[in-house]
């Protein structure tokens, strides 16, 4: 019995082998359904834990959105009205409404592989392929919240001539350059963002303010006394040489470095940058509203065209909105 069973897996091995040499001298690539299942759930769930910097960070979140743009509504503030008639008409608030749009915009990453070996490798969480997908989609979603917190707003009633204008960052949620040597960050620039989100209502703490900066500020923030020394904080900045994840000075600091290739060059910028001048951002957690049509989405498909390559692609649809202008500081840095 034990030799039948051997000689019969000797047989399945040997055919196996067949049918795969004749699978690869007709040049085409084959792979099962279970395999596009594993990839497509092993990104999602690294696209889940390795996704945007930014995404986990805001509050306010519209998922699996219907249509060419979403909205968020926004109320203004009020304060409540003091009683002076026992018997008297109840009186109202009439707090402003009104909605700010984003458009959502679709998004690719998609890589071709030749092997087989190598498409099995897809659905292991530790494969370069996966995990380069995967920080793609991620930097993406960064990217629609960095341009939406500076950048042009939508606002307004969509009627049947439009409706919508846009809205530029004020001039009074931006901190200057400045000259030298106070071009750099410095403790004042961020002082200055700080009073600028506390006049405004946010509320001073790093669970409600984010600090955005490039690797380009970590130089000049290792120079501030106020950061790096024990005498005023009990973060030990110098045993890990970065604000990165620290909260400071009521943010949580989040470093954004720019996507750049094995040779160094910078393929996408990701925080603005104007020949030296860097834009870092204050930001408060509510303050972008970001908008998610489409949730990661995973293809694999054999294209004969490129001599029957497996295409693996993924994309997401979203976009993201400035709600509150006074709850974004652009801060004008030196690039080190």
């Amino acid at each position: 019995m034990h030799l039948f069973r051997f000689i019969a897996l000797i047989v399945a091995d040997f055919l196996g082998y067949v049918t795969w040499k004749f699978r690869e001298q007709r040049g085409s690539i084959s792979f099962d359904q279970a395999t596009a299942r594993a990839f497509h759930a092993t990104l999602s769930t690294l696209y889940q834990q390795e996704k945007s910097l930014l995404e986990n960070q805001l509050t306010s979140v519209h998922r699996g959105v219907k249509g060419e743009k979403d909205s968020f509504d926004r109320l203004g503030p009020v304060i409540a009205t003091d009683i002076a008639d026992r018997h008297g008409d109840t009186q109202y608030l009439n707090p402003k409404h009104s909605k700010r749009w984003d458009i959502l915009v679709p998004s690719e990453a998609a890589v071709l592989l030749d092997k087989e070996d190598e498409i099995r490798a897809l659905i292991n969480p530790t494969s370069e392929y996966t995990k380069t997908i995967a920080a793609a989609l991620g930097r993406r979603a960064d990217k629609h919240v960095i341009n939406a917190a500076v950048g042009v707003a939508l606002e307004g009633q969509i009627d049947q001539t439009g409706g919508l204008t846009s809205v530029s960052l004020p001039a009074g949620q931006q901190i200057a350059l400045g000259s030298s040597p106070n071009d750099v960050f410095t403790l004042a620039k961020v002082q200055q963002a700080s009073a600028i989100l506390s006049k405004a209502g946010v509320p001073n703490n790093p669970k409600s303010r984010i600090m955005l900066y490039s690797p380009g500020q970590e130089q000049a923030l290792l120079n501030i006394t106020q950061a790096a020394s024990s005498d005023f904080t009990k973060n030990k900045l110098y045993d890990t040489g970065s604000m990165n994840g620290l909260s400071w000075m009521g943010f949580t600091w989040i470093e954004i470095p720019d996507v750049k290739d094995e040779s160094g060059a910078t393929l996408s910028t990701m925080l603005p940058i104007v020949s030296t001048t860097r834009t870092c951002i204050a930001l408060a957690t509510d303050a972008v509203g970001l908008s998610i049509g489409l949730n990661v989405q995973s293809f694999m498909d054999v294209l004969p065209h490129k001599h029957h390559a497996l295409q693996v692609r993924a994309e997401i649809m979203m976009a993201a909105v400035r709600k509150w202008d006074t709850g974004v500081v652009s801060i004008a840095t030196l690039e080190q």
